[in-house]
């Protein structure tokens, strides 16, 4: 290029650049009011800063209108997705029936919100009136403008968190429910749809691929091709009902060892699942395990190319996603009741009432740096440095009787056992943000330690699904075209384990991150964590005990469970007989959430794992406490912050700045 053109060069660009910024700038504009700014159905006092649902989130309020940050705006690029997929991940284990049932009362008024929009005045008040999703554009509101485009393309599926014990005699798939005797306990979902409807469990007629699709006659859907393979709806309260009912057939006899972030992983993302239906009783992990074929289909059907993806997590408790390939293919070694090493040791011996054996111990260095080469199991007895360690010569190297029961031994494992058997939270935090991601063969070193070594395209970003395959290395399951999703188009809300007074109706800042994870949670280090944050069956520093008769303090658990991150006042007591082990009330042992015979709060363990994984995903993700703050059920017509409706508020908030027609 000549010398004599980069003068004038110069010029264009910066009067194209300046163009574009007053462009964004007007965009980022609206109705001056006399004290009041308005964006995006919200007002705001000058000083204020407003947060728009085009991404232009540094608008400063001031008495002549909105002042807007440009450069902000210009690097966001505004959402391009009209149709909605969104999926639930709830916990199907024992002590979540009533958070289920919260979850329950939630759904229509997260439906509603999504899919009839309140209608807002010129002072972005609320009128009273809803969209009409079937309206015209601009016509959608009898009198003022809708708060948010309505969704009207969208798919809801339903997971649980239970994934079976892989052979081991965990979780195992015959075990009949604990409630129901004629029903399966389904401790073994496989990270498929589910199709149970009710508390009889009987399928939606129509979902074939297990899912629902919420597709009214709009004017946008004239132009679109409906979906195939879901039970399609145009009538919300139709579609409002069977969601309902989904959640309710979940049951909540499912595996203790919730594996919510690994059952998603495996429906969304994993290039070619395994099934883990099909596992058998074996020491190790297969080299070649089965294809699941049910996921691949049911993925190709519930999972649009150009959607925004929604997943909400639903859980008490962290995340016990086992890899079944760690330790050198023996992870489910941390799943038998009885460990295998330490079968004939007897130092290792558990209380009968408790039965089986303890897990190896860590080497001495974990306490001091857990993330150290010298941190790793006392099991690793060829090792000169295990050997030598002084941890590793106590009780034969392992856990003593009363410091390993398996309800807990999925807390601080790095901490207690010198290694992790779980898949490292960066498989989730890669899968819902990598265009590619490891298949079977790259996911594992030979020595069994994870590397995620990409490899595949991941079918989150993927542009066409396969329905079938020939084998779980079929080359087609990773061969993927490129479709055109991007990162900002999947969002996470986590519904778990974490006080009510930590978490916001958004995406927590920087300075909020800390007391939920601790100052850096991938190298262990918990400086500044709120003590209701930490996972311990021992007492917290920090915390109140008894006398208080506060169902919010810490207790003597026996080291038989967790301490408690949050509780919440049951909407009914409950009175306990001894024979439900979600009703632990006995008259004698004590506990906060009882009182006498009568279980009187729910309560809730830190979901660590998900929790670090929405945090991870930055402005994409939200947080909220299961423990909900306000149950009286006379307050249900007027609390804003009644049962769940915390929630509904920021997954709400999210969408609406995502799914744009």
């Amino acid at each position: 290029m000549s010398s004599a053109l980069q003068p004038a060069l110069r010029r264009f660009v910066v009067a194209i650049g300046l163009a574009t910024m007053l462009t964004l700038a007007s965009a980022c504009q609206s109705v001056r009011g006399t004290t009041l700014c308005h964006l995006d159905g919200k007002s705001y006092a000058p000083g204020e800063t407003g947060f728009g649902a085009d991404y232009c989130n540094m608008c400063r309020c001031t008495p002549r209108g909105l002042a807007c940050k440009v450069p902000h705006c210009a690097t966001v690029p505004a959402a391009k997705m009209d149709k909605l997929d969104l999926l639930f991940v709830v916990d199907n284990a024992p002590h979540m029936a009533e958070k289920q049932a919260l979850f329950a009362e939630a759904v229509p008024e997260l439906l509603n919100e999504l899919t009839r929009p309140p209608c807002m005045d010129d002072e972005g008040n609320a009128t009273g009136d809803r969209v009409d999703p079937t309206a015209p554009r601009g016509r959608e509101c009898a009198v003022g403008t809708p708060l948010r485009d309505p969704v009207v393309d969208m798919h809801v599926g339903l997971l649980s968190s239970s994934l079976g014990g892989y052979g081991t005699e965990q979780c195992r798939d015959d075990v009949a429910d604990s409630h129901n005797p004629h029903l399966n306990a389904h401790k073994n979902d496989a990270g498929r749809l589910l199709n149970r409807r009710g508390p009889k469990q009987t399928p939606v007629v129509g979902a074939v691929a297990n899912y629902l699709a919420w597709f009214p006659p709009s004017p946008v859907n004239t132009m679109a091709k409906m979906s195939e393979g879901g039970a399609h709806y145009d009538d919300l309260g139709a579609f409002v009902s069977d969601t309902i009912g989904l959640i309710e057939g979940l049951g909540t006899s499912g595996c203790p060892f919730a594996s919510p972030l690994e059952a998603a992983y495996r429906f969304l993302v994993a290039p070619a699942p395994h099934d883990v239906t099909r596992w058998t009783n074996a020491p190790r992990a297969p080299e070649t395990p089965a294809l699941d074929e049910t996921i691949i289909a049911q993925r190709a059907a519930f999972l649009r190319p150009d959607s925004t993806v929604m997943v909400v997590f639903v859980t008490d408790r962290d995340d016990a996603s086992l890899d079944p390939w760690s330790v050198g293919g023996q992870g489910s070694m941390f799943l038998r009741s009885t460990f295998p090493t330490s079968a004939d040791v007897p130092g290792a011996q558990r209380d009968p009432s408790r039965g089986g054996s303890t897990a190896p111990k860590a080497t001495r260095s974990c306490f001091q740096d857990p993330t150290s080469s010298a941190c790793t199991s006392c099991g690793f007895r060829a090792n000169p440095a295990v050997q030598a360690d002084p941890a590793c010569r106590e009780n034969e190297g392992f856990h003593e009787k009363d410091d390993d029961d398996l309800a807990v031994r999925f807390h601080n494992m790095k901490l207690r056992f010198g290694l992790d058997p779980r898949y490292p939270l960066k498989r989730y935090v890669d899968g819902f943000t990598k265009s590619q991601v490891p298949d079977l063969d790259t996911e594992h070193a030979p020595t069994g330690e994870y590397t995620g070594q990409a490899k595949c395209r991941n079918p989150l970003f993927a542009k066409d699904l396969p329905s079938t395959a020939n084998g779980i290395r079929d080359e087609k399951l990773c061969t993927l075209a490129k479709g055109p999703r991007q990162p900002t188009d999947i969002l996470v809300a986590v519904l778990g384990g974490v006080p009510y007074d930590l978490v916001h109706d958004r995406a927590p800042n920087e300075e909020e991150l800390r007391p939920l994870v601790g100052e850096d949670p991938y190298r262990y280090q918990s400086l500044g964590i709120d003590p209701r944050m930490w996972p311990s069956t021992l007492l917290r520093v920090g915390r109140p005990v008894a006398p208080s008769r506060s169902a919010d303090r810490d207790f003597d658990t026996k080291k038989h469970e967790l301490q408690y991150a949050c509780t919440f006042p049951l909407p009914t007591p409950r009175p306990c007989d001894g024979k439900d082990e979600s009703c632990p009330c006995d008259g004698a042992s004590d506990i906060p959430i009882c009182d006498g015979k009568i279980r009187t709060h729910g309560k809730a363990t830190p979901s660590t794992r998900p929790i670090e994984l929405a945090l991870s995903l930055k402005g994409q993700a939200s947080v909220s406490s299961i423990c909900a703050p306000v149950t009286d059920p006379s307050a249900r017509a007027t609390d804003p912050d009644y049962g769940y409706r915390p929630m509904v508020r920021s997954i709400v908030d999210t969408i609406g700045r995502h799914v744009r027609r």
